[in-house]
């Protein structure tokens, strides 16, 4: 979504993710690619329980999104 509103064009998520690591603080490259490296098989982790340590992540990250917007 940060890139969709940081260039007004909708992409992949792979693009996106790449397009991040490159302009985003580097304290979220973990972050990026461990979403990046989840895509090709999604499905397989849609029934287990999420690990704490990336949920906590996400929700920082979702903080730092939204004072970008």
């Amino acid at each position: 979504m940060l890139h969709t509103l940081n260039s007004g064009t909708v992409t992949s998520k792979p693009e996106a993710g790449e397009w991040a690591l490159g302009i985003l603080d580097p304290c979220w490259a973990s972050l990026i690619e461990r979403a990046l490296d989840d895509r090709p098989d999604p499905w397989a982790r849609v029934h287990q329980p999420a690990e704490a340590e990336p949920v906590a992540s996400t929700l920082e990250f979702l903080d730092y999104a939204l004072d970008q917007t």
